[in-house]
């Protein structure tokens, strides 16, 4: 099954499905990670693998598979620094907007 690039407004569509999520490691908290959204929503992710290796401050896509609307099972982490989280969220919009449905 491929994976959706998803934000926090349409998060809670993939529950049980596989996604990419473009983010900001907020904090770490008793092994939970806590991180921004491109939409500027707060999403905890979980172990289903090690997340030692995650540091705030890093940005990048976190792979994983959604638990519930605020949760996500984390998978793994590719760091992409200097991100414009506002244009990876205009990009994941449109990838919803019906108007191009051809287009993704």
């Amino acid at each position: 099954m491929s994976s959706c690039r998803v934000n926090a407004a349409h998060i809670a569509d993939f529950i049980g499905m596989p996604v990419i999520l473009t983010c900001c490691i907020k904090e770490i908290k008793e092994n939970v990670a806590i991180v921004t959204t491109t939409d500027l929503e707060i999403i905890y992710i979980i172990p289903g693998q090690d997340i030692s290796g995650l540091i705030p401050g890093q940005t990048g896509e976190l792979r994983g598979t959604v638990q519930d609307r605020n949760t996500v099972i984390f998978d793994k982490f590719l760091e992409r620094p200097g991100l414009n989280f506002s244009f990876v969220n205009r990009v994941i919009e449109m990838t919803f907007d019906p108007r191009f449905a051809n287009m993704f």
